[in-house]
């Protein structure tokens, strides 16, 4: 009898030094607070309920208002998407996606497969989206399929990588209180938007970018029309946000497009489009590859006509769902009247999720 006692008790001290581990892990673990919440608010959202997925990196959310495109097309949308996400990441979050979400039209920025392929294994990149993957929706898949064997250990034991994030205690603290609030209100208001207060000073205006597609991102390409294929995905949009700064080899973003083509899928280039959208160059910038809120609410109006013109995406909401994302508006629009007021005053400063319970700082 006092042998299975001490058994359970071995058994409930490891479990509970397990949990308390995970709970420091995750206090710990900041890791670009803006991208941190869009992919945990992901995960907050009823299953099958988003009719559309956007996917990619920061110029998705800070580009597009999945708020506004509701108020005004009647479809609900997030923004599955972290700063400089590189294309490899894609697939993941897309696996992710479908595995809670049943959407009508997935979106893709295709910002992640022009910049070459040297960012594929940064592990800050790669913590910023394994370390927001709840265990529950399967984050040893993605360390299995992301890491496939190198490192891995350090994703199921993070505080190896983020420990250092104790000499910034407030930091700490801030970033704890915003998640918890999250979780506490069940959802994220700004379903994964993010903006900064400023108008950029066209200072990149005329310059050429070089798209860096080279083999790396080619295979990441290929790979994810493979797998959206074999899952009978239809409806695909890869999508290049406005950027102020032209393309010097356009050849490359043609083959990127003959590639997906190739596959049966859409793409929309508006690398250059700013004019035809109605953006500002450069006061409807925030710089050079992200728009502001005037940019942003152009590029929503013109990319929501896109879908619904173009795909059906339209679905039956129940009251509680329309009562649900008309909060989101609300919280959205008021967040994006302190926007205003602040580029009015000159003010620059970061707003994402956590900005709807208290004002950010100013940046310099």
């Amino acid at each position: 009898m006092l042998r299975k006692r001490n058994i359970i008790s071995i058994i409930l001290f490891w479990i509970i030094l397990i949990v308390l581990y995970e709970m420091i892990s995750r206090v710990f673990s900041v890791n670009d607070s803006p991208s941190q919440m869009n992919v945990q608010g992901f995960f907050m959202e009823p299953k099958d309920s988003l009719d559309v997925l956007m996917i990619g990196s920061s110029e998705v959310y800070s580009d597009y208002s999945p708020a506004i495109a509701w108020e005004k097309y009647g479809y609900t949308s997030y923004d599955l998407s972290m700063g400089a996400a590189p294309a490899n990441l894609y697939k993941d979050m897309i696996k992710k996606g479908l595995e809670r979400q049943n959407p009508k039209l997935i979106v893709i920025s295709l910002n992640g497969y022009l910049h070459g392929s040297s960012d594929f294994e940064n592990p800050v990149q790669l913590h910023r989206w394994i370390d927001n993957v709840p265990y529950i929706y399967g984050r040893k898949d993605s360390v299995d399929s992301l890491l496939q064997g190198k490192g891995q250990g350090q994703f199921y034991f993070n505080m190896a990588f983020s420990h250092v994030n104790w000499k910034q205690p407030i930091s700490l603290v801030k970033n704890t209180l915003e998640r918890s609030i999250m979780t506490i209100n069940k959802q994220s208001y700004l379903k994964g938007f993010c903006t900064v207060s400023r108008s950029d000073k066209g200072m990149q205006v005329g310059e050429l970018q070089n798209i860096n597609f080279d083999s790396g991102c080619e295979e990441a390409l290929r790979e994810i029309l493979v797998y959206l294929q074999a899952q009978n995905i239809e409806n695909v949009l890869f999508v290049r946000f406005p950027h102020q700064r032209k393309f010097e080899n356009p050849e490359a973003i043609d083959k990127i497009g003959s590639i997906i083509s190739e596959y049966g899928y859409d793409i929309l280039n508006l690398n250059d489009k700013s004019q035809e959208l109605g953006i500002d160059v450069p006061s409807d910038y925030s710089d050079a590859e992200h728009l502001n809120i005037n940019g942003m609410e152009k590029m929503t109006e013109y990319l929501g006509k896109y879908i619904i013109h173009k795909y059906d995406v339209s679905s039956g909401k129940s009251t509680k769902d329309i009562v649900k994302w008309n909060k989101c508006v609300k919280k959205t629009k008021e967040m994006v009247s302190s926007v205003r007021e602040d580029m009015k005053g000159g003010i620059c400063r970061l707003y994402y999720e956590a900005s709807i319970y208290w004002e950010p700082k100013i940046q310099k």
